[in-house]
């Protein structure tokens, strides 16, 4: 642990969990322990033992578990049961979790999830847990299968639906049974409510950086950032396509993952490209720091941390007039009509032509989504979760 804790305390924490990819997830358990940390927390961060963890804050302390208790059902193959992947049934995960904990000394307070898989109602702890997906009806999580898989008439097709099944399912269940419900959106917030969850808004938070005071360059510099470029759901070919011959003295950044295709897309606009291809995410902030608007063309991410991060970093965004992206730009960005070219064209020539946003009144909108902000939050939702259980689930 950051250490890894050793000698038996029996002290309490708050346990953030589970670190297990490299998803905007989990840079939401990052986020969260950190704020919780710099909150004056005892913080337990839980991670998959087959995962290597980033250098944290000291005193964040790692408790790792086995991987094969992390790794959610809708990821298991079993044969001959194709459809327990729409099962519903906690995994082992909480207790296995419990007992590294208990032989590190440590009394969780409250679980802070970050995915509802993680919820097991015979745990008697706390357990509150982020909701990302909206729309959460049934119908919304349907409608985003195409952007899973293209052929869903196969054996992987009806694997992927019934994958898609479970996550509903499993979704809900963690929902109904969770002590506290944090939703990154007012309209997620909204309709768990309306279903009968005690629900309330957390805005995923970050550390925010304090930009140097500038003018825009000239070329004015635009840039788009994936792990993979190429990624359908971040519609980067669909946007490069809007921007064929595009009219203003620019030049163009690709920071990730790209096919030659994609690139040709780029060259096409008319701008000059630069493509880094994948980047640390430390390299990745300092090349996007240099840059002046961001383009963003995803229709389904459930969170944009690369929106918080162009928007401290000092750039304007173009992002789709979806939730939680209306939620999340405020004065330092513009929305388009997320199904017209012509829309997302229309609006990034006018971000570009128009002044950059003052810093003061960017960074006044970002303290919303700001690491402390999000601290006290997180320690509200845990205060609350443990005054609303009884004595017997402590």
């Amino acid at each position: 642990m950051t250490g890894s804790a050793s000698a038996p305390a029996r002290d309490t924490a708050l346990v953030v969990a589970c670190l297990f990819d490299g998803s905007g997830m989990a840079t939401w358990c990052i986020e969260a322990a950190e704020a919780l940390a710099e909150q004056g927390e005892r913080v337990c961060l839980v991670h998959s033992d087959a995962l290597q963890v980033p250098k944290l804050s000291s005193g964040i302390e790692l408790v790792p578990v086995d991987s094969k208790c992390v790794i959610p059902r809708v990821k298991c193959r079993i044969k001959g049961l194709e459809f327990e992947r729409m099962s519903a049934k906690p995994g082992p995960f909480l207790r296995e979790a419990c007992g590294r904990l208990d032989r590190f000394g440590i009394v969780p307070r409250a679980f802070l999830f970050n995915a509802p898989f993680f919820i097991d109602p015979a745990i008697p702890v706390p357990q509150c847990v982020v909701a990302w997906a909206y729309p959460a009806s049934f119908v919304g999580y349907m409608r985003k299968l195409p952007t899973f898989h293209d052929k869903l008439l196969s054996v992987n097709g009806i694997r992927t639906i019934l994958d898609n099944i479970g996550t509903y399912r499993r979704d809900w269940f963690g929902y109904r049974q969770a002590a506290a419900v944090m939703a990154v959106s007012g309209r997620l917030d909204a309709e768990l409510r309306a279903g009968g969850v005690r629900s309330g808004i957390v805005h995923p938070g970050t550390r925010l950086e304090t930009p140097v005071s500038r003018s825009r360059r000239d070329p004015l510099q635009l840039v788009t950032m994936a792990v993979d470029l190429d990624t359908p759901r971040k519609r980067v070919p669909w946007m490069l396509e809007a921007l064929r011959d595009f009219p203003v003295n620019a030049e163009l950044t690709l920071i990730g993952e790209c096919s030659a295709r994609t690139y040709e897309l780029a060259a096409a606009t008319g701008m000059p490209v630069h493509a880094t291809g994948r980047l640390p995410r430390a390299e990745a902030l300092d090349v996007l720091r240099s840059c002046d608007v961001f383009l963003f063309g995803s229709m389904i991410d459930d969170w944009g941390y690369v929106l918080l991060e162009a928007m401290s970093s000092g750039l304007d965004v173009v992002a789709a007039d979806l939730s939680p992206f209306d939620e999340m730009v405020g004065p330092a960005g513009s929305l388009y009509s997320p199904f017209s070219s012509t829309s997302f064209r229309d609006t990034a020539i006018a971000v570009c032509k128009r002044d950059a946003t003052p810093d003061g009144v960017r960074q006044e909108w970002l303290t919303r989504f700001s690491r402390p902000t999000f601290g006290r939050q997180l320690q509200a939702v845990a205060d609350a979760a443990r005054a609303r259980c009884s004595p017997a689930r402590r």
